[in-house]
């Protein structure tokens, strides 16, 4: 084989893989959205018949240079405000968090936060992943996401 034919088939063979790598991203992007779409779904079915009112909207994410819309939520129950919006889509040994905020300004601290991972491969619990803490030297606490958890994770938002 000449240079000339190894040059272009190089060329043709990284044209392949960066193709690849971009629909990958497409995916990615479209299962994170879906998926937090549903998580968003199922959180303020959680509220029905309650006095917690939810707003459900979308929040731009920017990823290196592409931009795409991801479901958000917010609850307020009087004065006090639970803010479910997404940071990013790729973090090392994760992909796809969403941050958690609680405002609550009759107690100190007024603001909490926590985050719930999509795939959290530093815990490899399937599906998505409560994490806290993680101050300082001490490691972040993660735990499967489910009712009981969610709910025991928002005491400051009662």
């Amino acid at each position: 084989m000449s240079e000339k034919d190894a040059f272009f088939q190089k060329l043709e063979t990284n044209a392949n893989a960066l193709k690849e790598g971009e629909e990958a991203f497409k995916r990615d992007v479209f299962a994170f959205q879906e998926d937090t779409k549903a998580l968003i779904q199922e959180i303020m079915e959680w509220f029905d018949g309650s006095p917690v009112t939810a707003s459900a909207s979308t929040t731009l994410v920017t990823e290196n240079t592409d931009r795409f819309e991801v479901s958000n939520l917010t609850l307020k129950n009087g004065g006090k405000t639970l803010k479910i919006i997404p940071e990013g889509l790729f973090y090392v040994g994760v992909k796809g968090c969403l941050e958690v905020t609680i405002h609550n300004p009759g107690r100190a601290p007024g603001t909490s936060k926590f985050n719930i991972h999509w795939k959290d491969g530093i815990s490899k619990i399937p599906g998505w992943v409560i994490v806290s803490g993680g101050v300082g030297n001490t490691p972040a606490q993660r735990t499967v996401f489910n009712q009981e958890n969610f709910f025991k994770m928002i005491s400051a938002f009662a």
